[in-house]
């Protein structure tokens, strides 16, 4: 029990960090079908908060049984079983037959409380539900920023399957131990009737010992099995966790590469890359322009076909060398 409880307690840290480009929605790789109605995917707890105010990408593979349609993707909040007035749409166009992997961008209000992410099939002519197609989505994903990333599952999906495996080894354990006390009952009842119809009780004794080596071997061996592969088990998470917050720091806005005590460190997010020398930023990519407040240059600097460089005596030459 005490390896189980550390593994989930790993488990517990590791699904703590906030990464960028985490899948708020849950049960993302269900698929659904829709036609004439809406179909919805829940956001997580934490997706709800994380939502307000910002731009999130919503991505999702989907397709139809009749070629060329639009599916509408909203985000939105529910009253009373129904989306409200606050609803924020993005339409996919010309939807195939196979399922293909889209991606839209939508700009949430910080007055929004949203709760779900609902998919439609559009009618031909732009307006209103599709009365003919029918529409599949399915591993649906929706983080924060504009830029999409491959399909992982919600945090909270997988502690849901840490937690139910736990409990089934739990179960198992606890079907494991009645079968073992009915079986060493069944023993201890079989050779007291043997005893009881002969009267010989060294028979008895030598008979309950013989089984219950037997049965102890059996259990000695079966529990080794599982100690053993849950040790391993929890190695190989806390190993690579303790790889993961060395080098990497995790946050809602992106990712931090470099150890705590580095003097230099790369900061990734959805729309802005920069390096990074104690805390100061010394170089950055933004809207897709580089910048950096200083410069040096030790040997040669080449612009707009122009070369410029210092000579053995340190003197500045200037000479054309072509674009």
């Amino acid at each position: 029990m005490a390896i189980l409880t550390s593994c989930q307690s790993t488990f517990t840290d590791m699904t703590d960090i906030e990464i960028g480009g985490r899948n708020l929605v849950l049960n993302s790789d269900t698929e659904l079908s829709v036609k004439n109605m809406y179909r919805t995917y829940a956001l997580s707890e934490y997706g709800k908060k994380a939502v307000s105010g910002r731009t999130v990408t919503v991505s999702l593979d989907t397709c139809s049984d009749i070629d060329g349609v639009t599916i509408d993707v909203y985000i939105r909040k529910v009253i009373d079983g129904t989306g409200s007035s606050c609803n924020k749409k993005a339409s996919i166009r010309n939807v195939g037959m196979e399922y293909q992997r889209f991606s839209v961008v939508i700009d949430v209000q910080t007055s929004d409380f949203i709760e779900q992410v609902a998919v439609r099939s559009n009618s031909a002519s732009g307006t209103g539900y599709s009365t003919t197609a029918t529409v599949y989505a399915k591993n649906i994903k929706v983080e924060i920023g504009n830029v999409p990333s491959d399909w992982t599952p919600a945090p909270e999906d997988t502690r849901q399957v840490i937690d139910t495996t736990a409990e089934e080894l739990r179960e198992s354990i606890v079907e494991q131990s009645t079968s073992l006390v009915n079986t060493c009952q069944e023993i201890l009842f079989s050779a007291l009737t043997d005893y009881t119809e002969t009267g010989d009780f060294t028979q008895f004794r030598e008979s309950t010992e013989a089984q219950l080596k037997i049965l102890s071997d059996q259990i000695s061996l079966n529990f080794s099995d599982v100690t053993s592969e849950l040790t391993r088990i929890n190695g190989d998470l806390q190993e690579k966790f303790n790889t993961i917050t060395k080098y990497f720091t995790f946050s809602v806005n992106g990712l931090t590469i470099g150890q705590v005590d580095n003097p230099y460190k790369v900061i990734i997010d959805n729309d802005r890359y920069s390096m990074t020398v104690n805390d100061m930023e010394v170089l950055w990519i933004a809207g897709g322009e580089v910048h950096t407040p200083e410069l040096t240059v030790t040997d040669r600097l080449k612009l707009f076909g122009y070369q410029l460089m210092l000579d053995s005596s340190g003197n500045l030459n200037c000479e054309y060398v072509g674009v």
